[in-house]
């Protein structure tokens, strides 16, 4: 129980850290482009500039078969993912 503790303050400091970090870097492109105040920006903002999805626990497969199963439920999401990034590799940007 005690473990479980300690991860979920771990994980919800890993969030509230990550999302200061998004907030100081959009705030100074903010101040950058509108030289505004950071005393004007709302302290709602500031704790929603990261999604958490990445700090959400999953499950993780227990076996070797499972691993497999995964991998290759995600095959082809990643094969499009590949094949949409070579294709934009030869586009030209301005």
């Amino acid at each position: 129980r005690n473990i479980d503790w300690y991860s979920t303050h771990y994980t919800a400091l890993e969030i509230s850290d990550g999302c200061e970090v998004c907030f100081f870097a959009l705030d100074t492109g903010l101040q950058a482009v509108d030289n505004m105040n950071n005393n004007k920006m709302d302290e709602n903002l500031k704790s929603s500039c990261l999604h958490k999805w990445p700090y959400f626990a999953a499950k993780v497969p227990v076996s070797n078969l499972d691993v497999v199963h995964l991998l290759r439920s995600l095959q082809p999401v990643l094969q499009d993912a590949v094949q949409q990034n070579r294709q934009r590799m030869w586009e030209v940007t301005y």
